[in-house]
């Protein structure tokens, strides 16, 4: 009975021992719970402010000089380029200019126009397709008025001379009608802008045009100082210019005013091209 006691007594000494032999339990590391990003508070979004364009300013009022044809032989075009640049500027301007709705040449030589807060004003001079007119009004807009663009003119040889002087004084020279092939050609310098077609561009048209329809053709023109001064034979054209195997435009080397010149689409043997 006694070893029975003492053997428990030993079991439970021995269980007390291994119990204080054995490692604490360590404790699990804390997890971090992940962090949610709070939401900032997306601003209202703001309109974009749309700035207005800035007006047309200019400290003096532009000046533009308008040479055309009121009482010469080309009065009518000179009608139709008064009214059309009336037009327009009342077009580019929104309402018509201080000479009313219909420009009259005999009543006022000026128009006003107005751009936001800055003023066109339009100078008319009749030049009757003079050169030497032209060359009055030109130098009389450029230093008494002091104008900025020159516009015009109806002559082609008027315009040559306006050329010259716009050259001259360094000012912008917009050509209209005048149809000249020169005036962009071997007269031609920085300040010279055209907005019309030349007679180039009208012949090419024409040839394609009308022979479409016609065989022969007749040109009745005016007597011009290319009619009365015959060419040196250096400047000479050729004989005639074969545009096609079935079409040639003869280009007589001289031939009076009084002559018609026939263009005949069917050449004659001399005028057929050599292969």
């Amino acid at each position: 009975m006694k070893v029975l006691r003492k053997f428990a007594f030993l079991l439970v000494a021995m269980s007390l021992v291994l119990a204080a032999c054995t490692p604490a339990a360590t404790e699990a590391p804390a997890v971090d719970e992940p962090v949610v990003p709070t939401e900032v508070p997306a601003e209202a979004p703001t309109e974009a402010i749309a700035e207005e364009p800035a007006g047309l300013t200019c400290a003096e009022p532009v000046k533009v000089g308008l040479i055309t044809d009121a009482s010469g032989a080309l009065a009518i075009y000179g009608a139709h380029i008064l009214r059309s640049f009336m037009l327009g500027m009342e077009y580019a301007t929104g309402a018509p200019g201080s000479a009313g709705e219909k420009f009259d040449f005999a009543a006022t030589q000026e128009n006003t126009f107005k751009i936001d807060e800055c003023e066109f004003i339009v100078y008319v001079r009749d030049d009757g397709s003079n050169p030497e007119n032209t060359a009055t009004v030109a130098r009389e807009l450029i230093d008494v008025q002091g104008v900025n663009i020159l516009v015009g003119t109806v002559s082609s040889g008027a315009t040559a001379t306006l050329q010259g002087i716009a050259l001259e004084n360094q000012i912008p020279l917009i050509v209209v009608p005048a149809a000249a092939n020169d005036i962009t050609g071997v007269n031609f310098n920085e300040y010279t802008f055209r907005t019309s077609r030349n007679n180039y561009q009208d012949a090419m048209n024409e040839c394609v045009a009308l022979t479409q329809q016609y065989t022969t053709f007749v040109q009745i023109a005016p007597t011009t100082r290319s009619d009365r001064v015959p060419l040196p034979p250096s400047a000479m054209p050729a004989p005639s210019k074969v545009l096609n195997s079935s079409l040639t435009i003869s280009l007589p080397r001289w031939i009076p005013s009084t002559s018609p010149r026939t263009w005949n689409r069917s050449p004659t043997p001399a005028q057929k091209p050599t292969s």
